[in-house]
């Protein structure tokens, strides 16, 4: 079991323990999932996100980044130099946190009301 966090469109970002395999993260980001290197300079982090969420509709905007934005859900999981997935701790947790709250797309655009 590994710490994360958590972040679905719309809603605020929670820690949680996830088991880390294949199926557990398709099951969280809703489909294949792909590795993205967390957008601030945060080390040994990596954001998991759905791999076709910026593609399709209804997935939903979840964070800015840069000029554009991750849709779909996020999870924030800690790597080691080895590339095997740890917990995140406390410190990475609370900076990772401010970032997407700082960056959070808190509001539905009116067509996916």
């Amino acid at each position: 079991m590994v710490k994360v966090i958590i972040k679905e469109p719309y809603k605020q970002a929670r820690v949680e323990e996830i088991e880390y395999t294949p199926t557990a993260l398709q099951g969280i980001v809703k489909g294949i999932y792909n590795i993205l290197p967390f957008p601030s300079n945060e080390e040994d982090v990596d954001l998991i996100t759905n791999d076709d969420a910026q593609l399709i509709d209804g997935f939903g905007k979840n964070i800015k980044i840069k000029d554009s934005f991750i849709a779909g859900v996020i999870v924030a999981c800690g790597f080691g130099k080895d590339g095997m997935p740890k917990s995140l701790n406390d410190e990475q947790i609370s900076r990772i946190m401010d970032y997407m709250n700082e960056n959070s797309i808190e509001k539905k655009p009116e067509r996916e009301m």
